[in-house]
């Protein structure tokens, strides 16, 4: 508590932690009393501060102030949490878990909560199987299967389903990571709260497909409020405005190629590898200028593969056409040849015999096409950030510095030291 107490700027990130939790500008005040710190909760009410005291706040603040402190003042690598949810409301349970997630920490949590459950991978999570009074057994919940677990809690399995159905905004994202981004971009343009003032709903669907909700609304015999959310890749505009004219405003796609793409600036970049640099003895620090031409080198990598995927998509709803799984590794395996020897070995592999009449010749010829406009588009430093395969730029970033520098980096870092100004007007307001 001394810790607390002698630091302004430690009570400011505290204060700040509760308030986000919370919801409201509550604030901790510590006075010294007979050699004893003294928390005090400040709450605003109007245009005045109501001072209390931990014991005189409800069961549910009490709590959550109380674990957030031990969390803060624990230099512990790992948290151990015995039923944090008990006396919480359930979207203070969900800014909690946001929280706990966030923190670069390993956290052990025993509950009986279905919405901590819910809101985990199953594969984190243990059920402890009572075998008498004094004995239990930890088991992997794939062994013990999920259904058992809400069973044994006396929780209606159907609590996923009630929650999706009760959700104000159910955002079908393409891939298990999008919620992760959607929160940090929303968080870094001043927009979290948009996600906590909703209940909201994620799940991915991958991206190969758009649903047809008409169907799901049949289903339900009523309108779900469904937003689904897909990155531009390589698909034609005239993929896109079929879906918009039958989703109307119940599709966004991404301005950017993807959604890993609003993460990704040249000075982020250069922050994050030079704050890396300053920690080793002698290293020299490299310019932002170096920066661009690494990034523009590393895209023009990417060209192959992006033609051909933009190719392949132009044909992928005939019937038959190869698997386009197989088009990285075909890639990965081709990418050095040369154009005539690439497109004779992909239009054998993935064509030939199956699409009739398709010719190699036209093959080629929309190949080179798109590979020419690449080659001048992604050697442009604005439009390559923008339009360039987000995912695989940011490994293959990660990949060169790790290499050249022998330091780690993260997309994390990336989207840490990213400025709200660098997020343009691209990413949307989800929820209007």
């Amino acid at each position: 508590m001394n810790y607390l107490f002698y630091s302004t700027r430690r009570q400011r990130e505290l204060n700040g932690v509760l308030s986000k939790l919370l919801e409201q500008h509550t604030r901790l005040e510590f006075s010294k009393v007979n050699n004893r710190i003294i928390p005090k909760v400040i709450q605003p009410h109007h245009e005045n501060d109501i001072e209390f005291s931990l014991e005189e706040m409800g069961d549910g603040s009490r709590k959550t102030i109380s674990m957030i402190m031990k969390i803060y003042l624990s230099d512990s690598g790992v948290l151990l949490l015995d039923e944090p949810d008990s006396s919480m409301h359930s979207k203070l349970i969900k800014n909690l878990i946001n929280h706990l997630k966030d923190l670069e920490r390993q956290a052990i949590i025993s509950t009986h909560n279905e919405i901590f459950i819910n809101e985990f991978e199953e594969k984190n999570l243990r059920y402890i199987f009572s075998k008498s009074p004094v004995y239990s057994r930890v088991q992997d919940s794939e062994k013990s299967k999920i259904s058992r677990i809400f069973s044994d809690l006396d929780i209606d399995i159907s609590y996923k389903k009630s929650a999706l159905l009760s959700s104000q905004v159910i955002l079908l994202v393409e891939g298990k990571d999008d919620k992760k981004y959607i929160r940090w971009l929303l968080a870094k343009t001043n927009r979290e709260k948009d996600l906590s003032e909703y209940r909201i709903f994620f799940t991915d669907t991958g991206g190969s497909d758009i649903p047809d909700i008409r169907i799901i609304d049949k289903i339900n015999r009523a309108d779900l409020p469904i937003l689904v959310l897909r990155d531009r890749d390589e698909n034609l505009p005239r993929v896109f405005e079929k879906y918009e004219i039958k989703l109307s405003d119940r599709i966004y796609i991404w301005k950017r190629r993807e959604i890993e793409n609003y993460l990704l600036s040249y000075r982020s970049i250069h922050k994050v590898i030079n704050e890396r640099l300053r920690m080793k003895e002698n290293a020299s620090l490299i310019s932002i200028q170096q920066v661009k031409d690494k990034v523009i080198q590393l895209a023009q990598t990417l060209i192959v593969k992006t033609c051909l995927l933009k190719v392949y998509s132009k044909y992928k709803s005939i019937p038959l056409t190869g698997d386009r799984s197989l088009i990285s590794q075909f890639i990965r395996k081709n990418a050095h040849l040369k154009d005539d020897n690439i497109i004779q070995l992909f239009h054998k592999q993935f064509f030939e015999d199956i699409v009739e009449g398709l010719r190699k010749d036209r093959i080629k010829e929309e190949y080179i096409i798109e590979k020419r406009r690449l080659e001048v588009e992604w050697k442009d430093e604005n439009k390559v950030l923008e339009s360039c395969p987000g995912k695989e730029l940011v490994e293959k970033i990660i990949d060169w510095v790790s290499k050249e520098y022998k330091i780690q980096i993260s997309i994390q870092d990336f989207y840490s030291n990213i400025s709200p100004e660098e997020i343009d007007q691209d990413f949307p307001n989800l929820l209007i």
